[in-house]
Parts: C-alpha cells; structure tokens; sequence
C-alpha cells in the first residue's frame, strides 16, 4: 500500500467506518432485538389455538348495586354523589355488618362514611 499522510489516512479511515454504519440502517433490529415484522401471539399458535384464542368470551354480567365494593374501589369512584347512591341503596338492601365485612372496614370508619355522606339508616 502506498504511504498516505496522517490526515488523509484519518479521512479514509473515518470514510470506511461511516460506510459500514450506513449500510447497517436497513437491517437495523428494533427494540425486542428482531428484524422483521411484528409477531403476534397467534402467528405462533397452531391452527385449533388460533381458533380457541378467536372466540369470543364468556359475557359476564352484574347489578353494581348487588356488589358491595371494597373501601378502597369504593373511594375511586370520582363523583360523591354517586358514592351516596351507592351507599343508600346497599342500606336498603344489606344491613350495616353486612356492609362493614364487605367493605373491610371497622364501625368508626363506617360511622365516619355515614357521616360524610350524610347516610342515615334507611327504613325499607
């Protein structure tokens, strides 16, 4: 090889490196590492687990009101007044125990829920 100054030979050599990089774009690997397309759990799935996998599932449904919510769903529920329509009609149709076990909560913070809400024992 034929001698080369020390800046040419820098400017070969940062030639060659920034075509090695460039050709590597188009085969780049995502973030999971692939080159490809993306695979879905059911590109690996055999035919009969594709189709169990397919069907639709079984429809659950339930009264809100049937559901005593734990203190802490209870309190996610954003609008008071909501809350207060919740805890009106579980008076009507649980009694206090029944109330305090499912809410998981002792009779001085339900007394305090009461107090907040304004819920009085509603005689049915």
């Amino acid at each position: 090889m034929y001698s080369l100054n020390p800046y040419q030979e820098m400017f070969t050599d940062d030639l060659v490196e920034k075509k090695k990089t460039a050709s590597g774009v188009r085969y780049r690997t995502g973030k999971r590492g692939i080159v490809g397309t993306l695979t879905f759990p059911s590109d690996v799935m055999g035919r009969s687990e594709k189709y169990r996998y397919r069907k639709a599932g079984e429809v659950v449904s339930w009264n809100i009101f049937e559901r005593i919510l734990p203190l802490k769903e209870f309190l996610k529920q954003k609008d008071e007044n909501w809350q207060r329509k919740l805890l009106k009609e579980w008076q009507k149709r649980y009694s206090e125990q029944e109330i305090q076990t499912q809410m998981g909560i002792s009779e001085n913070v339900w007394e305090v829920i009461k107090s907040k809400f304004k819920c009085i024992k509603v005689v049915a």
